[in-house]
């Protein structure tokens, strides 16, 4: 499994490309959904270790 670093980077960066990145980001940012969503909704996405992570694939 990705770190849990790596997930809260990737979930950040696709944060800043939604609000940021305009209509060249759009389909990757849709295409990003699926994989945020499993993140937020893993059994252990509360965990100390995977919240920062959960929290920005949220926001």
């Amino acid at each position: 499994m990705i770190s849990s670093k790596v997930r809260q980077a990737a979930a950040y960066g696709f944060g800043v490309m939604g609000m940021n990145g305009g209509p060249v980001y759009a389909r990757a940012c849709a295409e990003s959904l699926p994989a945020l969503f499993t993140l937020i909704s893993a059994s252990d996405s509360r965990s100390v270790e995977n919240n920062t992570a959960t929290e920005n694939a949220i926001s």
